[in-house]
């Protein structure tokens, strides 16, 4: 079986980038990749330029996604309009009983809970949409 290649490693950095992940891993067979990506930085811009925003900043929603195969547990009660900030822990992917924790990759608004307390869930798999 033939191992990664640059196309692969690619899109698994482009991906997590676009889902706004901070670290990627991959695995084919033997081989092995992980990176931690670097945040955004907002360039200085002239004061008669055009401003220009960041990819991040032009997301009108932010996903907090799955981390693993299993089955989410909320630790909190979560409803649409509810506030998280950066970090906050807002459940658990149980997966082979190893919980996985949940956290808000940024600051927000809830805008729709996606999936409900002991549901089987998917990797990537949106969970919430925050409103920044």
């Amino acid at each position: 079986m033939p191992g990664l290649d640059s196309d692969q490693i690619r899109h698994a950095i482009l991906t997590a980038q676009s889902r706004g992940y901070r670290q990627v891993r991959i695995r084919l067979g033997e081989d092995r990749f992980s990176a931690v990506l670097s945040p955004v930085v907002v360039p200085e811009i002239e004061e008669d330029d055009e401003p220009v925003l960041p990819f991040a900043a032009v997301l009108s929603e932010l996903a907090v996604s799955s981390p693993a195969v299993g089955y989410y547990r909320a630790v909190v009660d979560l409803k649409v309009g509810d506030k998280l900030a950066e970090g906050d822990k807002v459940g658990e992917v149980v997966a082979l009983g190893l919980a996985n924790d949940v956290t808000a990759l940024g600051s927000g608004e809830i805008a729709e809970v996606c999936v409900a307390d002991g549901e089987a869930v998917e990797f990537g798999q949106k969970l919430l949409l925050l409103r920044p």
